[in-house]
């Protein structure tokens, strides 16, 4: 009896697991589309978004950040003196994108 709830348990992790949504977390793009801190993955789990976000201010890409989230809209948000960009995807690590060279 002890195998079979073992073994199901091992299943619902394997399970789970086969689901969740990995993501890079950066929350300072540099230049050169490295990492100013060392780069991590982050789980979004299931049913969640990856997303990169960059800052625009006067034509030129000021910020760029990356991560995971369990809501996430691709908007545009135009401000007086800046632009905001937030892009969500839903595959496997595809939040690298370069926007540096937009």
């Amino acid at each position: 009896m002890s195998k079979v709830l073992i073994i199901g348990f091992l299943a619902l992790l394997y399970l789970d697991s086969a689901e969740a949504l990995w993501c890079l977390y950066c929350p300072n793009v540099e230049y050169d589309n490295t990492c100013s801190t060392i780069q991590e993955i982050c789980d979004a789990g299931n049913d969640r978004y990856c997303f990169t976000r960059m800052t625009i201010q006067h034509g030129k890409v000021t910020s760029v950040d990356r991560g995971c989230n369990s809501d996430c809209h691709t908007f545009k948000i135009m401000k007086n003196n800046y632009e905001e960009h937030m892009l969500c995807c839903g595959y496997e690590l595809c939040n690298d994108l370069d926007l540096w060279n937009v």
